[in-house]
């Protein structure tokens, strides 16, 4: 049905989606029940974001790029979503980010690529960086029901920086970007494996899928890169 749309649409097709979406946003809480807390981490143009935030009732979004970050303004009229240009890492502060040899800067990172990824740093910018314990602590954020992260090489370190949320079962689903553990490291300073996770999430979290994009439990994909599902356990 996509391929079909994107043909038949051509380049009118983006518009649609974001119109699509949009609806989907007005008519979902005349029907469902909204949850509570969705943080989420990467934002980038808003392309995935868009089909989730709206199932919660408060929203914290990060995207570094400013570039990107520009364009996320048609989610600002929404009520409890707030969106902060900045990246997460484990300090507090300015740190240089690595924008790739593409078109859209998809897939910047905090840290520069490795010989082993097909990307390459075409130029850095200086962007701000935040611890996210510190945040969510002075925001007064006491329990996440989504925590969500696609933030190129930097997710298993954030992650480990609330790991005082996940030890007393804080947040009750969890996404992340990972490296399939047989892929060489993409990145030159940091590492980012899925048994990394595996290992930090073992005791309180079940990991139930592995997919690529936003992920559904009981999904089973295998790639160099992977978007794995981890929730609270019983």
């Amino acid at each position: 049905m996509k391929k079909l749309l994107r043909i038949v649409l051509g380049n009118k097709y983006q518009f649609f989606v974001k119109i699509f979406w949009r609806l989907n946003a007005i008519i979902y809480p005349l029907i469902f029940k909204k949850k509570g807390t969705l943080v989420y981490a990467g934002i980038n143009l808003g392309d995935s974001f868009q089909k989730i935030f709206y199932k919660y009732k408060t929203v914290y979004g990060f995207e570094p790029n400013p570039s990107n970050y520009k364009k996320l303004g048609r989610f600002s009229h929404y009520k409890g979503v707030k969106i902060y240009n900045c990246a997460l890492s484990d300090k507090e502060g300015r740190m240089s980010f690595f924008l790739p040899d593409n078109t859209n800067n998809v897939s910047a990172s905090l840290s520069d690529f490795s010989a082993d990824n097909p990307l390459t740093s075409k130029r850095t910018i200086e962007v701000k960086v935040i611890n996210l314990l510190h945040f969510l602590k002075n925001q007064k954020i006491d329990s996440i029901d989504f925590y969500l992260s696609d933030i190129e090489g930097y997710d298993f370190k954030v992650l480990s920086t609330i790991k005082e949320y996940l030890d007393l079962k804080k947040i009750k689903a969890i996404q992340v970007e990972a490296l399939n553990n047989e892929t060489k490291n993409t990145y030159k300073n940091v590492s980012n494996y899925e048994y990394q996770f595996d290992e930090l999430l073992k005791e309180n979290y079940n990991k139930i899928g592995r997919g690529s994009g936003y992920v559904k439990a009981g999904d089973d994909f295998s790639g160099n890169t992977l978007d794995i599902l981890y929730e609270l356990k019983p």
